[in-house]
């Protein structure tokens, strides 16, 4: 019964929340909602630090959990212009119909907590961010607490340093706590500044034992998707291959393919 409404609620969202307006412009950090560049972003992560399905998933936002030592993640995501599965570009600059960022996750455990580096491509014209996230030393089973900053060297937030109004302050700090309410399911809570304006959220479900149902709020917009785990990378151990289908602003098809080792 629960994977039956998750299917459904995910299936409605888009006509329900659709919003209108556009998303390449100043303020909008249209890169940074394409992957967030931090643990969770596109792939599941446990409160342990692993990567699974069955972890704490989500899209644009923060969880509260941090990636475990010696942990990887690559990802790769594109997100059309519209609502429309347009994911490659084959035409001029002038007839651009997606964009698209890249990701790249080390997990580091450190006297203070587990500490997440992340680094992302988010343009064309090479533009790079580096984000840092550290989940707190607390012994809990099911829930954790991360303190973090997207964009650490403050460079312009996206899609090119020559948009205009895209030159101004984008180092963003946050706080994120993640709960497991059931087992493989996850609510989050957090709150920070430029990026994120204020208070943001976001909830996962499973809905079979390999794809999980995920919907958020980055405090711009609503967000939707499902992830479908391809299982393990060969014979290695606590690794997963992420495929992720959902709307940015519940009309902009974005997809995304995640390998955690």
């Amino acid at each position: 019964m629960r994977a039956w409404i998750v299917a459904s609620l995910l299936a409605l969202a888009p006509a329900v929340f659709a919003q209108s307006d556009p998303i390449n412009r100043a303020g909008q950090f249209p890169q940074f909602r394409d992957l967030s560049g931090l643990p969770g972003g596109g792939f599941g992560v446990t409160p342990e630090g692993l990567p699974s399905i069955r972890g704490a998933l989500a899209l644009s936002t923060p969880i509260g959990f941090s990636l475990g030592n010696g942990i990887f993640d690559i990802a790769f995501a594109s997100r059309s212009y519209d609502n429309s599965p347009q994911f490659i570009n084959t035409g001029t600059a002038g007839r651009r119909r997606s964009d698209g960022t890249g990701q790249g996750l080390i997990g580091v455990q450190t006297p203070l907590g587990l500490f997440t580096a992340g680094y992302e491509l988010i343009s064309s014209k090479l533009d790079q961010t580096y984000n840092a996230q550290l989940q707190l030393p607390l012994a809990w089973k099911k829930a954790g607490i991360s303190l973090g900053c997207q964009n650490v060297t403050n460079r312009p937030e996206a899609a090119g340093d020559h948009v205009a109004g895209e030159d101004g302050m984008s180092r963003s700090f946050y706080a994120a706590g993640t709960y497991e309410v059931a087992d493989g399911d996850y609510l989050t809570l957090g709150v920070g500044n430029v990026r994120f304006k204020g208070v943001f959220g976001s909830a996962c479900a499973m809905i079979t034992p390999q794809v999980k149902g995920m919907l958020e709020y980055d405090t711009i917009s609503w967000n939707t998707g499902v992830a479908w785990s391809l299982g393990r990378l060969g014979d290695f151990q606590n690794t997963e291959t992420t495929l992720f289908f959902g709307y940015v602003g519940m009309h902009r098809a974005t997809v995304s393919v995640s390998f955690a080792f």
